[in-house]
């Protein structure tokens, strides 16, 4: 099986996975999945700025720890392109809450991964594969 990894001359948000969620079994098993891969994993404070200051190729949130003007904030980031045209072009976000009313980023990939589900865990595992295919 091939391997992905990230050569030094990579960009640091090829090789990040930002994380802001309340699910320590789902941590496990991503940082797991990157410590195999060489990337790093970094866990956003709720209610902090986070989500928008740190530069991944996936992102893994729940909605409901953002809080609501910093969600607003990072779709308007995100929409605008400009700056992050290669994060929004490449980047992946995988949702882990149950909000359905509120809008997703506009990115290429965006998945919605109900966190209450037996298989959830393997799902964003598989969903991570993908992304990482997407940058590689």
């Amino acid at each position: 099986m091939m391997k992905h990894r990230a050569s030094k001359n990579t960009p640091a948000w090829k090789r990040t996975v930002f994380t802001q969620f309340e699910n320590e079994q789902l941590l496990a098993k991503i940082q797991n999945w990157s410590d195999k891969k060489e990337l790093s994993v970094i866990e956003g404070e709720p209610n902090s700025p986070d989500l928008i200051a740190i530069g991944c190729f996936v992102l893994i949130i729940d909605r409901n720890l953002i809080g609501e003007q910093t969600y607003k904030r990072y779709l308007e980031i995100v929409e605008a392109g400009d700056d992050s045209k290669d994060i929004k072009d490449e980047s992946t976000c995988i949702i882990v809450d149950n909000i359905r009313d509120l809008a997703v980023p506009e990115l290429k990939m965006v998945c919605q991964v109900d966190i209450n589900h037996r298989n959830s865990d393997d799902w964003v595992v598989d969903i991570l594969n993908l992304a990482l295919k997407s940058v590689r």
